[in-house]
């Protein structure tokens, strides 16, 4: 850039080693180190939309190497929160980089934030604002605190620069910023605001986003030196996904899809080799694909309230121009709450499949034996006889799932016998007595069926025997399904063309073997094929990550598939396209057309085969030799009337009885991200939203706890009748944090011992579970205590516990392991979005969210 001595306003994003000058580094261990430094922040700019790749500041950015480090200068054109946007990509780029790193080429960065009027000159760049950033970064105080750390990326921002910027935007978790008054040279005392990204913000980034190519640890030279000359060669290459340079023409058109959890991270990676496909000849990219995970708890009907088909004020603005389900049955569901709704300007144009898949029946290898199953296949009939002899199901709620609801069309047309479930058959006879009995066979029930997976991973009771289907014989006296003396009851005389099913009528309850012990190697799960392949080699399930909060995928029981000999429910996985009043600009549409004609490549179908979907013709992958290449398929559209069969399962599904216990210490009077302003009011109202999704015969009360307040019942569990839910709301409204702290391991056996104490409806017959909102970590608990307190929960009268933590580190320091003991879950939550979806979540395995 020629002289100027006009100085030009620039953000600052500086950039430094930590100890890179430490002795015990070579000097290829420094290159290795810096080469890892700008490897991460070309990611972290990549994902935050900043420009990285710069020639002659043709991409409105300045960039010089410092060594041990660099600093890049953006133009104003540049919005200054992209910036804070990059921070956590690069944690997480640090992350994945140091868990493959020699103890040589570990990596830690600090990074300082500023802006200011900037001189360019031909030797460089010079002034206060640089100076003072540079000190910044170098102050003693920050550097200790750091090293003290163990989180890779240290961040530390001037005053204005946390004022004018990241306290405008709650999404940048201002209150995460400490202040800390540092000593910059020539300027005397200072004040700056530091934060450390923990490994688990890291990691919760790397499951929020796909991983990107990355070096392993320590690629031989040769390679990265051929990869390195392949780079000179094309200079100019942009990556995909990479941000439109400064001199295109036109910004790329954006589109949002929306796709289910289980295809969250194909379709992503498909997404960015798309952006790059579809680059015009200079490089500028067409298209933007934002791909949102769109598993929405509570169902399809209660997705129109969530924001993405119609504009709610109080909820973040979440529309879709496409919508990947797992079904089409989903799509007629919100076809009919749009019906019902009487909203007009949105359609729905469901376009061909992308792929296809198969509900199937997950058995563990012990049960299998235990029935003697063989094969792949088995009958309805014989499935309808299992909970009589001690076994139990695990479904996902129909009303927000695409498999739940396709279990519970496929249980409940063999059940009655009937193949077309409208009102009438639904309800003549003794069909409410059959359905309730295939209700009480569900020992667990999930918003998702990733959950029920992960609850299987997660369980202390693997199947150490494992064994392979059809080779073990059953042990000795293990009764033949269907024969005589099974333990099955008798079944009453079936109406005309019912088949005898084996399930228990009303008065006649299964066996509580597999539900009062939570025994999951006795309970089968009804999930889909991919989701199955993903468990048995140890994936992520649903965006987790393998061996975190879903177990260890090592110890996993081994889950075998099952298919009914006449036809298995097809998942298809349709591409629908939402559009609205107005239609969308053409420009969008032909984007739209061209992503889905990209999904229907030979090249992306490929790639959805390897991942465990079926082709056209139905042929599934070869990965794994249990899932049968052929399998007959039933397509559910038709056989059921949607209102109808919701009615009958609602009616049929056990009843909840559910303890709220809002944590009142002093930290939940902290700053949370809402219109109220504190966690505790936050809570209050989540609770008040939640009370909603109850249906009549189910239960409800409140309690709130403290070191220095009384354990105590503010509303008694009882039916949510007028008079109950009028004390609730004025309870709820009064709730204010005292000054004492957590008492929560101690809130939880107290709650747990009131609910297992509590008498009148049987066990069988209901769920109970106690659902906790509280600041989570520092609980007052240790290791120990939480292991002593998961023991307790695992055993007893079954209730189900629940934490929903404010604290983002609570559920690995031991609520997991508590919850997960209790056949429930932990939720950390960051704002109101969140906190709705974990308490969605929950309510649509305890209540189904009744309308």
């Amino acid at each position: 850039m020629p002289p100027s001595t006009e100085p030009q306003h620039r953000s600052i994003f500086w950039v430094d080693i930590a100890h890179s000058s430490d002795p015990s580094r070579s000097d290829i261990d420094r290159q290795d180190v810096r080469a890892a430094m700008y490897g991460s922040v070309r990611r972290a700019f990549r994902r935050a939309r900043l420009p990285f790749h710069a020639f002659n500041n043709r991409f409105h950015r300045h960039q010089e190497d410092r060594g041990d480090g660099a600093f890049w200068l953006l133009w104003p054109s540049i919005p200054k929160s992209r910036l804070v946007d990059a921070l956590p990509h690069l944690a997480s780029a640090l992350d994945a980089y140091n868990k493959n790193a020699t103890e040589g080429t570990t990596i830690k960065l600090r990074v300082a934030l500023h802006a200011g009027e900037v001189h360019f000159d031909p030797h460089g760049v010079s002034g206060n604002a640089m100076d003072y950033t540079a000190r910044l970064l170098d102050a003693p105080e920050f550097k200790a605190l750091f090293d003290e750390s163990d989180s890779s990326l240290g961040v530390i921002t001037s005053d204005w620069f946390h004022r004018s910027v990241i306290r405008q935007d709650p999404r940048y978790e201002p209150d995460k910023y400490r202040r800390l008054a540092v000593s910059v040279r020539d300027a005397g005392e200072g004040e700056a605001l530091v934060r450390f990204f923990t490994h688990a913000e890291a990691a919760a980034v790397r499951r929020a986003v796909p991983s990107l190519p990355w070096w392993p640890a320590k690629p031989p030279r040769p390679v990265r030196a051929a990869v390195a000359l392949a780079a000179v060669a094309v200079p100019l290459a942009v990556a995909p996904g990479e941000n439109t340079p400064a001199t295109c023409d036109n910004p790329p058109v954006q589109i949002r899809v929306r796709v289910s959890a289980e295809k969250e991270a194909l379709i992503r990676d498909l997404a960015l080799r798309f952006e790059d496909d579809t680059r015009d000849a200079d490089g500028c990219r067409m298209a933007d694909v934002n791909v949102v995970a769109g598993s929405y708890p509570g169902g399809a009907r209660e997705a129109l309230h969530q924001g993405w088909l119609t504009r709610d004020p109080r909820e973040m603005l979440d529309e879709a121009d496409v919508w990947l389900p797992d079904s089409s049955l989903e799509v007629e569901q919100v076809r009919e709450a749009l019906r019902e709704n009487r909203i007009g300007t949105v359609r729905l144009e469901a376009e061909r499949s992308i792929t296809t898949s198969r509900l199937v029946l997950a058995v563990p290898a012990r049960m299998a034996r235990e029935l003697s199953l063989s094969g792949s296949t088995t009958t309805w009939k014989d499935v309808l006889t299992w909970p009589g002899r001690g076994y139990a199901f695990g479904r996902a709620a129909p009303r927000s799932s695409s498999t739940g609801l396709a279990a519970t069309v496929a249980l409940y047309q063999a059940a009655l016998g009937q193949k077309v479930l409208n009102e009438a058959a639904l309800t003549r006879g003794d069909a409410a007595g059959r359905l309730h009995a295939v209700e009480q066979s569900i020992a667990r029930e999930e918003d998702e069926p990733g959950k029920l997976l992960c609850a299987m991973r997660g369980s202390s009771q693997s199947d150490a025997q494992g064994g392979t289907r059809g080779t073990t014989p059953p042990p000795a006296g293990a009764p033949q399904t269907g024969a005589p003396g099974t333990g099955a009851p008798e079944t009453g005389a079936p109406e005309t063309g019912a088949p005898q099913t084996g399930v228990p009528q009303t008065g006649a309850a299964p066996r509580q073997d597999a539900r009062a012990a939570g025994d999951l190697r006795r309970t089968a799960l009804f999930v889909s094929e991919k989701s199955l392949i993903d468990y048995h080699f140890g994936a992520p399930l649903g965006g987790g990550e393998a061996g975190g909060a879903c177990g260890d995928p090592s110890r996993q029981p081994e889950l075998l598939p099952f298919y009914a000999e006449d036809g298995m429910p097809e998942l298809d996985h349709p591409f629908v396209v939402i559009t609205r009043t107005p239609p969308p600009a053409p420009s969008r549409r032909r984007i739209i057309d061209a992503f889905q004609a990209y999904l229907l490549r030979p090249e992306a179908r490929k790639r959805f085969k390897e991942q465990g979907y079926r082709d056209d013709t139905g042929n599934t992958t070869t990965r794994w030799d249990a899932i049968p290449s052929v399998v007959g398929a039933v397509n559910l559209a038709g056989q059921y009337h949607d209102g109808p069969l919701l009615d009958a399962w609602n009616k049929a599904r056990k009843s909840a009885q559910v303890l709220f216990a809002v944590d009142v210490s002093e930290q939940m009077a902290a700053p949370f991200p809402y219109i109220k302003g504190t966690r505790v009011a936050a809570a209050a109202d989540a609770i008040g939203l939640a009370r909603r999704l109850m249906g009549a015969r189910d239960q409800i009360g409140l309690w709130r706890f403290a070191e220095d307040v009384d354990r105590r019942s503010l509303v008694p569990v009882g039916p949510p009748d007028s008079g109950r839910i009028a004390d609730l709301t004025r309870r709820l409204e009064g709730l204010r944090p005292s000054e004492g702290g957590p008492d929560l391991y101690a809130a939880i056996r107290a709650a747990v011992r009131e609910m297992r104490a509590r008498g009148g409806t049987a066990p069988d017959e209901t769920t109970r579970a106690v659902i906790v909102l509280a600041h989570g970590a520092d609980a007052g608990g240790d290791a120990s205590e939480a292991a002593a307190l998961a023991d307790d929960l695992s055993t007893g009268t079954p209730v189900r516990l629940y934490v929903i933590a404010f604290h983002p580190e609570s559920c690995a320091a031991g609520l997991d392991q508590v919850t997960q003991a209790a056949g429930g879950a932990c939720y950390e939550i960051d704002g109101m979005t969140t906190m709705r979806r974990a308490l969605d979540g929950i309510a649509a395995g305890l209540w189904g969210t009744p309308p």
